[in-house]
């Protein structure tokens, strides 16, 4: 016999979506896609033991059978997930070195996505939010002196450059140049042309001529798309449960939707800077 939905008497509908951040460089979420979620139903003293799989968009659907007369208890898991999520990072934190030797770019890494958090993971060294999409180094400064690199730059609505600062100025007095450019690079891949003149005669130490102003655009390039990556704070998972479970009591005849969200990742090898 079925109700005015369509649904059987003796069964339930439980149904969902399945998100995760699996992409920190963007501000759309994901979709959990093609995990395989099982649906343990109590009934008359027995455990019955379901499967349902996630679409693309990370959406579920399964009928559960029910007591007639009653409520069933049922228990919905979700699989640990091991996996890349793009990210923003330097290099790993054991590395030695430092930039401009080793500079920020778009990168994949191992993760592992879990329904649960505790002190045992590391997810609190990550995402690192400050690396800044636009970086730029000079052309080598004379020996002895450090080479001008810049270390943030700001863009406005219309993806130009507006402003940055050195790291480090460096010296070019004995460089035999009246002016040192400097090229900004976009590790995203989205913006270019962004080119900067600094005057060398007038001010040879690079970050005291921007602190005056004694430099000038070449261009302020175009499709740069933001200050800095990444986009996503860390979020935990919404179940956060260690048996990675969410319990309901369902009735015959009902749909109840349980969405999950698996947030930005549990664990990472490695700490990342």
């Amino acid at each position: 016999e079925l109700n005015s939905t369509g649904t059987p008497e003796q069964m339930a509908t439980l149904k969902g979506v399945v998100e995760i951040e699996s992409n920190l460089t963007n501000e759309v979420t994901e979709y959990a896609g093609g995990i395989t979620l099982n649906v343990e139903v109590n009934l008359d003293n027995k455990t019955l033991n379901f499967e349902t799989t996630t679409d693309e968009q990370g959406n579920w659907e399964i009928q559960v059978p029910t007591d007639a007369n009653g409520s069933t208890y049922v228990r919905v898991r979700y699989p640990d997930l091991e996996m890349d999520q793009t990210l923003a990072y330097m290099k790993t934190s054991d590395d030695q070195r430092s930039f401009p030797e080793v500079v920020p770019a778009v990168n994949t890494y191992p993760t592992l996505f879990t329904m649960y958090s505790d002190d045992a993971q590391n997810h609190d060294n990550f995402p690192y939010q400050d690396h800044y999409t636009v970086y730029g180094i000079a052309q080598d400064a004379p020996d002895g002196q450090q080479t001008a690199r810049i270390s943030w730059v700001d863009i406005n609505d219309d993806g130009e450059i507006i402003d940055f600062g050195f790291g480090n100025g460096g010296n070019y007095s004995n460089a035999g140049v009246d002016s040192v450019d400097i090229e900004f690079i976009d590790i995203t891949g989205a913006g270019s042309g962004g080119l900067v003149r600094i005057s060398v005669e007038t001010y040879s130490n690079l970050s005291t001529a921007r602190s005056f102003n004694q430099w000038r655009y070449v261009s302020q390039g175009s499709g740069y798309a933001a200050d800095w990556l990444n986009f996503n704070e860390y979020e935990e998972p919404s179940i956060n449960d260690l048996g990675r479970e969410y319990d309901i009591t369902v009735r015959p005849g009902t749909t109840t939707v349980i969405n999950a969200d698996y947030g930005t990742g549990t664990y990472r090898a490695n700490d990342l800077d």
